[in-house]
């Protein structure tokens, strides 16, 4: 005997034909909620230019010395009031 699933419910006495034919309406419903929910996927990129200043303010701060960059990042926890709200603090235009 294989281990084909459609050919094991063919040979097995114990699946009424009421019961294969729920399922099998069951995987038909199913498959038609799959359908609609990947529709609903938007596979557009998501474009932010706050990231994108965020990276690029990384990639020139690497040529920053270290004792700069810990002088800003400490200014900008004092500014914030505590790392929860780093995020909320401008950058100095520099």
């Amino acid at each position: 005997m294989d281990n084909h699933p459609a050919s094991a419910h063919a040979t097995d006495p114990a699946l009424p034909d009421a019961s294969i034919s729920a399922l099998k309406r069951r995987i038909a419903v199913l498959e038609e909620e799959n359908v609609q929910l990947t529709s609903k996927i938007s596979h557009s990129p998501i474009h932010s230019w706050t990231r994108e200043g965020r990276a690029i303010r990384r990639l020139v701060s690497l040529v920053d010395p270290v004792t700069d960059l810990i002088m800003e990042y400490d200014r900008r926890i004092e500014l914030a009031g505590g790392e929860e709200n780093l995020e909320l603090v401008e950058s100095t235009a520099e």
